[in-house]
């Protein structure tokens, strides 16, 4: 038979000074807390909402378990809080071992019997059923994260195997406001992992979870937060971008721009954090993932500096160190055989990887071999997942075999004619991936291609690569170049790269030079 055992914690509530509620006050707690939800285990877990200003609110989180109640121990009373001049609570439970099974009760503190079970729910009082402790990330960013499982390689044989309950999928409704909220539409809901509730939801995010839940055996609650088209100001409070350098003449020409003179007012900084990552603070996490920065390439050098200065901005509102990882943009548009022709797709990625340097506890998936040319929105999901899943497991869940991270370079000596190239491989070692695809058919055995070298007067020309070493690659520089003073590897939109680590996960593109660029000064 089923047993019930109380586990309140003692959590911190807004205990600021008012009136008490009147009995029965109606108790709404954030959309985000719901039947089938997954809750952060292994750390106490904020439970918010809103009431009467003043009122009293109780929580309590109970184990469901098949062992005998004497067994049963450390049994606390119901965590309570008063809430705030604006009706604002929250109250923090648990923490809970990962796979634990729970029932939350969140009532009006005056409610008779509020934690009692089996009792339906009524203005002051929710009962949340079937919750699961386990790792809950946050799957943000535009159309490429926002992209369906229905769209992509071998959608319905993934589709129908779709199925686990220790899978928890919550799709975030799109709604752009100008002010904060703390709702939701009604019709968002947990929902199991299966084929019907994984159609549409996020390819990346699905494939993500499931690496990790597969490596891991943790629960997962996903939560997709996304919307296409979108550049990452608008997933970001204005104050923070008011403290950035770069972001002053954009922030003016938002101030410029009425909403009904524009067919973009979800493109307005700010707008998308309050309609769609403010009603989930402070919701526990245990990390986010995010695929975004196309709509930002035309402002590739901007991004370098807000593109930290958002994930600093989720970190500081969620209250957590928040683990973040990346997607970097994928190889796209046509070849370019000139090395010196400009892209803003490779400084975009520049400033996604210098993010690497300049905060802690975050990762990059690299994906410049899965793109498509004539697609904004590669098919295969599935790698691009894996690869952000490898990340985590190696930053977050300290499951670090070799090579789950792309090579990476680390120094570049320069003599003469001839650099010397050294990557930081993971513990891996680089290889040569030869695909017709990319032309790579073309290259000698052992030579890497992607590889540009200029000299003195600034002037681009492919370069002779090779293998030295398991983390290092020789260039040697054509007859045009007669000292090399900058190299670059896959700076291009859609570059040829044959270069690898034994895993396969492709090196990530690099310059040595910081010469203006085609995005310079575009803010």
């Amino acid at each position: 038979m089923t047993r019930f055992l109380a586990l309140g914690s003692l959590g911190s509530g807004l205990l600021l000074a008012g009136l008490a509620g009147p009995a029965a006050a109606e108790v709404v707690p954030a959309p985000i807390f719901g039947d089938h939800m997954v809750l952060q285990s292994d750390r106490p877990v904020p439970v918010f909402g809103q009431t009467e200003p003043g009122g009293q609110v109780s929580v309590t989180a109970t184990v469901v378990t098949d062992a005998p109640p004497d067994d049963l121990i450390n049994e606390r009373p119901a965590a309570t809080a008063t809430a705030d001049e604006n009706g604002r609570w929250s109250v923090t439970v648990g923490p809970f071992q990962p796979g634990t099974n729970l029932t939350l009760v969140v009532a009006d503190a005056d409610a008779a019997d509020a934690s009692a079970e089996g009792e339906a729910d009524t203005a002051d009082r929710k009962v949340y059923t079937d919750v699961l402790a386990g790792d809950v990330w946050l799957c943000s960013g535009q159309s490429n994260m926002a992209w369906g499982l229905n769209n992509t390689l071998d959608a319905d044989r993934e589709i129908q195997s779709a199925k686990n309950d220790e899978i928890r999928l919550f799709t975030v409704p799109r709604q752009s406001v100008r002010e904060p909220k703390t709702t939701l539409s009604a019709d968002a809901q947990w929902m199991k992992l299966s084929p019907e509730s994984a159609r549409n939801f996020s390819a990346v995010g699905y494939y993500f979870g499931k690496t990790i839940h597969t490596e891991t055996g943790r629960p997962l609650g996903l939560i997709n937060s996304s919307w296409g088209g979108t550049p990452s100001e608008a997933w970001t409070r204005p104050a923070t971008l008011e403290k950035t350098d770069t972001a002053g003449p954009l922030l003016e020409r938002w101030e410029k721009t009425d909403d009904a003179d524009t067919n973009r007012p979800h493109h307005r900084p700010g707008v998308l954090n309050n309609g769609m990552i403010t009603p989930l603070v402070p919701f526990a996490l245990k990390g986010a993932i995010w695929y975004q920065g196309e709509s930002n390439a035309g402002r590739a050098e901007q991004y370098d500096e807000i593109f930290p200065a958002m994930i600093e901005d989720w970190r500081d509102q969620f209250g957590q160190p928040l683990p973040f990882f990346w997607v970097q943009l994928a190889n796209f548009r046509a070849y370019e055989d000139d090395p010196n022709a400009g892209s803003d797709w490779a400084e975009l990625r520049e400033a996604q990887d210098n993010t690497l340097d300049e905060l802690p506890d975050v990762g990059q998936a690299v994906i410049i071999d899965v793109g498509e040319a004539n697609d904004i929105h590669p098919r295969n999901k599935e790698d691009v997942g894996q690869r952000l899943a490898l990340a985590a497991l190696e930053v977050v869940y300290d499951m670090d075999e070799t090579g789950q991270l792309s090579p990476r370079m680390t120094d570049v000596a320069m003599d003469g004619k001839t650099a010397t190239v050294t990557f930081d491989t993971d513990g891996d070692a680089l290889q040569i991936r030869r695909d017709e695809s990319v032309g790579a058919d073309a290259a000698a055995p052992g030579e890497a291609l992607g590889f540009a070298v200029a000299g003195p007067d600034k002037t681009f020309h492919w370069a002779q690569a090779e293998l030295t070493g398991p983390n290092t690659v020789k260039v040697t520089a054509p007859a045009g170049v007669s000292e090399i003073v900058a190299v670059r590897y896959a700076w291009a939109d859609n570059p040829k790269v044959t270069l690898f680590n034994t895993r396969g996960l492709p090196a990530a593109p690099f310059r040595t030079d910081d010469w203006p660029g085609v995005t310079a000064g575009n803010y």
